[in-house]
């Protein structure tokens, strides 16, 4: 009897270590992803990327419209996307100019940038003058706009063709080539992969991407 009981209080004890030390293995285990997860934190804040200058503005179906009736005519020669591009970043630093003068005006003739990332720093570009180089505070630049287009059916289908090739299966890659077909002939279906939806329009610096997102803001624009 008392070697039986013996064998129970170790087999007890075995027991609660593993319960003990798998307890511990689970804590460990949750205090290395937080980290994990701070230290990713830490290293997105400390690193600049193009995200930290880029700001996403929705492009309806009006404003499409309205450029290739109104505004396309100047542009001869330039396909529909470029054209709308160079008016797209001509419109924007326009008006990120006059949020800027706006501010000048109200602040005494000094600029004030909107809260956000690096905000309190003063612009540095440069303009010549006399032969010279001297910063131009007032200048306003998108280093890049990429567009963003309705065309998830088209790559959905270019993937199945990818996957029927990648399987040798050559007769279903014929009809996913046909439906590719048919799908750009359609015109609802073409005006929808040429027609972008959204632009990601990327900054020089961190004060107008800031004053894009205070100018989106007060504007009642969808996103930007």
């Amino acid at each position: 009897m008392d070697a039986l009981s013996k064998k129970y209080d170790n087999i007890s004890l075995i027991c609660a270590i593993i319960l003990f030390i798998g307890f511990f293995f689970i804590l460990l285990i949750y205090y290395m992803q937080s980290i994990s997860k701070l230290e990713q934190k830490t290293y997105d804040m400390n690193t600049i990327t193009a995200a930290d200058f880029t700001v996403e503005f929705d492009i309806t179906e009006e404003m499409w419209d309205n450029f290739k009736d109104k505004e396309m005519g100047k542009y001869p020669g330039y396909s529909e996307a470029r054209a709308f591009k160079r008016e797209l970043k001509h419109d924007v630093e326009r008006e990120i100019r006059k949020s800027i003068q706006t501010k000048k005006d109200r602040h005494g003739g000094e600029y004030v940038p909107s809260a956000g990332k690096g905000a309190g720093k003063k612009p540095k570009h440069k303009k010549k003058v006399g032969g010279m180089e001297e910063e131009d505070p007032d200048a306003v630049r998108i280093v890049d706009i990429t567009f963003a287009f309705n065309n998830h059916k088209m790559i959905n289908l270019l993937k199945k063709r990818g996957a029927a090739i990648t399987a040798l299966n050559f007769d279903k890659m014929r009809l996913h080539d046909e439906e590719l077909t048919a799908m750009i002939h359609d015109d609802e279906c073409y005006n929808d992969f040429t027609r972008p939806v959204c632009a990601f329009i990327t900054f020089e610096n961190d004060d107008h991407y800031n004053e894009a997102c205070s100018f989106a803001k007060k504007k009642g624009l969808a996103a930007m």
